[in-house]
């Protein structure tokens, strides 16, 4: 099974550029979208494109990384990223307690 597209958190931006690099090297084209989930959407897309220059030039890949490599969904980030809730969450495959 082939996944042309990986979807990853993406916050200090590290991860994502580093998948970035490792499919960018490889034969079939793949996407890495990033689910930025901070406040700061274009200051960590400059980050994510910053760190996966740095890498691509270490790793020495025969091809540039461009701003186009760098898919960051920002429709979470910020106030979006979460609601507020009136109880906490709990998973519901959590152990159940009974009072006796």
């Amino acid at each position: 099974m082939f996944f042309d597209h990986v979807i990853v958190c993406s916050v200090t931006g590290s991860t994502q550029a580093g998948m970035i690099v490792c499919f960018a090297a490889q034969d079939r084209p793949r996407k890495v979208i990033g689910i930025n989930a901070s406040a700061k959407p274009e200051e960590d897309r400059a980050q994510v494109l910053k760190i996966a220059r740095n890498t691509a030039e270490i790793v020495e890949l025969d091809r540039e990384i461009t701003a186009d490599d760098v898919i960051l969904e920002d429709a979470y980030a910020g106030e979006r990223y979460a609601s507020p809730r009136t109880r906490p969450w709990r998973p519901s495959n959590w152990p159940r307690t009974s009072k006796a």
